[in-house]
């Protein structure tokens, strides 16, 4: 395993581009969050990133899933051991997403957690008319439904992702190069962050 050596002055932060809509992001949030300590003792911090990939790729809301994207996401359920409810369309995320680019610390930690779990695991639609009302109720959160403001803040951020190259979601912003490897195996997603950490920190890679 890679570790980073102690004493690290300032954690190294890094992107993560997602989308409530792609359950490959759910697979991804699941898997950080079991890789959560050792990236704490790496002393990495990960900034979630809302972001509509309709933006990017153009692809149709309500959109059925077609069998072979079906087959993918059987597939990396049974490879990482991760039950889920797959959605069998494109869902409509963007209340969803506004909303969490309105909370901060915990509270949005909360709040996506929460989506996550109603969608890919109760097997809730984001496309539900109170389905932000009822994952607040969830998160045990007081959230009012999300103005316009919030609404520009996504699109602002999506048409940023854009520019910088990200073609997809997951995508890891290491420095000015978006990374989007989707999900990988624990243990390979672990060696790449800490490997970028250690490169950005200037260190040698502890074995």
């Amino acid at each position: 395993m890679v570790r980073c050596r102690p004493a690290v002055a300032d954690p190294v932060c890094i992107p993560v581009y997602f989308d409530f809509a792609s359950t490959v992001c759910f697979f991804t949030d699941r898997v950080l969050a079991r890789l959560q300590p050792q990236l704490a003792d790496a002393d990495i911090q990960l900034l979630w990133s809302p972001i509509d990939l309709t933006v990017l790729t153009g692809w149709l809301r309500g959109k059925t899933f077609d069998d072979p994207r079906r087959t993918h996401i059987r597939r990396l359920s049974d490879e990482l051991a991760i039950p889920v409810e797959a959605p069998t369309c494109w869902m409509d995320s963007r209340p969803a997403l506004a909303t969490a680019v309105t909370l901060v610390g915990t509270d949005e930690v909360r709040w996506r957690t929460a989506v996550w779990q109603r969608v890919y695991q109760e097997g809730h639609s984001l496309d539900e008319p109170n389905f932000l009302e009822e994952a607040a109720e969830a998160a045990g959160l007081v959230v009012p439904p999300p103005g316009s403001a919030a609404f520009t803040d996504v699109e602002r951020r999506s048409v940023e992702a854009d520019e910088l190259g990200v073609l997809g979601v997951p995508t890891f912003l290491l420095d000015a190069y978006p990374l989007g490897f989707g999900i990988q195996d624990e243990a390979t997603m672990l060696a790449l962050l800490v490997r970028f950490a250690e490169k950005k920190r200037g260190a040698t890679p502890v074995h």
